[in-house]
């Protein structure tokens, strides 16, 4: 079952229900999840869900992790590093320094995958600046960082001598500091890290303690981590192109797990397909099949609606034929008791009197029939409308929903 229907709606008592979907429209879903949730369309708002969770951020559990708000082009990039490197070969130290740190953060947030040659000069450009200022600790960081980019990196013509010593150190230091086990979750295949697919071994990635740029290709998005010594997990935004079957148990651990990342303990999270309603509080195990009841519900709702038409149909029917036989007796009794009012013999007088007494007997059944369709029909009515507010809505999707009941 495709999440590319996903609606998340957002429960907070005095404030509006906000409706987060994917596709669709926006009035369908707010109308649909008011109805689920019990409160008025006017109370709820919808809002596209790209905007939000596509933009979950990533979390470390040890060591940091920082997102790019602002992704750049290779293009931005490339014209830093040229003013860069013209305030450096003019001797303008200040500005050759702002302009190196705002091509090394251009570069750390790119919506591309980073060209090695580029990060390693930008990396350089900063190392020769920090030892003109003769601040070793930057300088030996940026050479430590352009090896981590370019594990085979010579010594460049026409670099200061005075950096071949921290140049040596930093080629021998750059894979030596750690360990660090870094586990992503989930598995991205088109992942970079520091520009190079990463050797991946039983879902580890093994690199050195300290900053790495980590980039996801297919989602144009880049994270840049912190790592410290030892294990660490780095969980991913959740990716909407993941598939998930909430009828199979197996699938219903994974989705639970990846909501985990996305929303905090304790949230009740409600999953709907066009067939299944799913209750899960994130951080748990548990999951609450809820369709069952909606569905039986529905059943004896449309049972009892088609009953009460039927009784609706029956009594129309029986009170029109006592309505017609109503007025047909009283005509008759009518003319019977003229009749006898006109009699001129004692024989004429009977015949219209027993007449008279027929028609009579026969408007007494002709009103209680009326009466019994009368009442058929109401009751019927009323069933019908009664069972009609347990049909609408169905809870249908073409997709999956999610309502989730903590504040954004």
């Amino acid at each position: 079952m495709s999440l590319m229907a996903l609606v998340v709606g957002v429960a907070t008592a005095g404030t509006p229900t906000i409706v987060l979907f994917d596709e669709g429209d926006a009035d369908r879903h707010r109308s649909r999840i008011a109805t689920i949730l019990g409160v008025d369309a006017a109370d709820v708002e919808a809002r596209r869900l790209v905007d939000h969770v596509g933009k979950a951020p990533a979390r470390l559990d040890v060591g940091r992790v920082t997102p790019c708000d602002v992704l750049r082009s290779a293009k931005e990039v490339d014209e830093i590093l040229l003013k860069a490197e013209g305030h450096f070969n003019v001797g303008e130290r200040r500005d050759a320094s702002r302009s190196g740190e705002s091509a090394r953060k251009a570069m750390e947030c790119l919506s591309e995958p980073v060209e090695i040659g580029v990060a390693v000069d930008i990396l350089l450009l900063q190392a020769q600046v920090a030892h003109q200022q003769q601040d070793k600790h930057k300088a030996g960081e940026a050479l430590r960082t352009a090896f981590r980019y370019q594990p085979e990196l010579t010594w460049p013509d026409g670099f200061p001598e005075g950096l071949r010593e921290q140049f040596q150190a930093a080629s021998e230091a750059a894979f030596l500091f750690g360990p660090s086990q870094l586990t992503i979750v989930p598995e991205a295949p088109d992942i970079l890290i520091d520009g190079h697919e990463p050797n991946v071994v039983d879902g580890v990635v093994e690199l050195p303690i300290g900053d790495h740029q980590v980039q996801l290709i297919s989602d144009g998005r880049t994270f840049n981590v912190h790592l410290e010594k030892g294990a660490a997990t780095l969980r991913l935004p959740w990716r909407m192109s993941t598939d998930v079957d909430v009828g199979s148990e197996a699938s219903r651990e994974e989705l639970g797990e990846r909501l985990s990342w996305t929303f905090a303990n304790k949230d009740e999270v409600w999953v709907a397909t066009r067939k299944e309603v799913w209750l899960h509080e994130v951080g748990t195990v548990d999951w609450e099949e809820r369709w069952e009841p909606i569905a039986a519900k529905a059943k004896r709702a449309r049972s009892h609606s088609t009953a009460g038409w039927v009784l609706t149909g029956t009594g129309s029917a029986a009170a029109v034929a006592g309505g017609v036989l109503t007025a047909l007796s009283h005509k008759q009794a009518m003319d019977a008791y003229n009749a006898g009012s006109t009699a001129f013999d004692a024989k004429e007088f009977s015949n219209a009197s027993d007449n008279y007494d027929d028609s009579v007997a026969n408007l007494t059944l002709s009103k209680v029939l009326l009466g019994i369709g009368v009442a058929v029909g109401g009751t019927g009515f009323t069933i019908t409308r009664v069972s009609r507010g347990a049909l609408q809505p169905q809870l249908t999707s073409s997709g999956v929903q999610i309502l989730w009941t903590r504040p954004l």
